[in-house]
């Protein structure tokens, strides 16, 4: 029996439901490996409330993060599933113990970094801790002041003025 996981012409639509990971992999398998905080909660026996989908209004609202309590800004959506999730939590504190450690090391949990994490905790070791600073070709003193002096001149000559004269 198959259910409809997605709307109707959706390329998930015809999948029977728990049959694998996103559209194109391969489903099933022994292995676990979970991609999302609610795939994290869910093997540990914690159904969270589904994010709201479809239409909503273009007004941002501010609402408190459920997990780290600072407040965000976001959608209708966002801050309804904000509030399905402060309860959720305020009746499961072991889910939201492991949403703070999911928060603060997904890795911990199977699922792969971000490339973007990846690249700032790289970054700094790669290059050093020193900013880099670009410089172009240095010109000994006499090269720059002829660089100049032609720059000068074209710049007169542009204007349609007679080209400076060195003092």
């Amino acid at each position: 029996m198959q259910r409809l996981q997605q709307g109707i012409g959706s390329m998930l639509a015809s999948r029977p439901l728990g049959s694998g990971g996103q559209f194109g992999q391969m489903g099933g398998g022994s292995e676990s490996n979970p991609s999302s905080l609610k795939e994290v909660l869910a093997e540990r026996g914690f159904e969270a409330p589904a994010r709201q989908t479809g239409m909503q209004n273009a007004m941002q609202s501010l609402f408190k993060d459920p997990v780290t309590g600072e407040f965000v800004s976001g959608g209708q959506h966002a801050a309804n599933h904000a509030r399905a999730m402060s309860k959720f939590y305020g009746q499961n504190p072991e889910a939201l113990e492991i949403a703070k450690q999911y928060r603060a090391d997904p890795t911990q949990f199977g699922v792969k970094p971000a490339p973007t994490r990846v690249l700032q905790q790289e970054m700094p070791r790669v290059l050093g801790n020193q900013p880099q600073q670009f410089q172009g070709p240095s010109l000994d003193p006499a090269q720059l002041q002829q660089e100049q002096a032609a720059l000068s001149n074209a710049q007169a000559s542009a204007a349609g003025m007679p080209p400076p004269q060195p003092v």
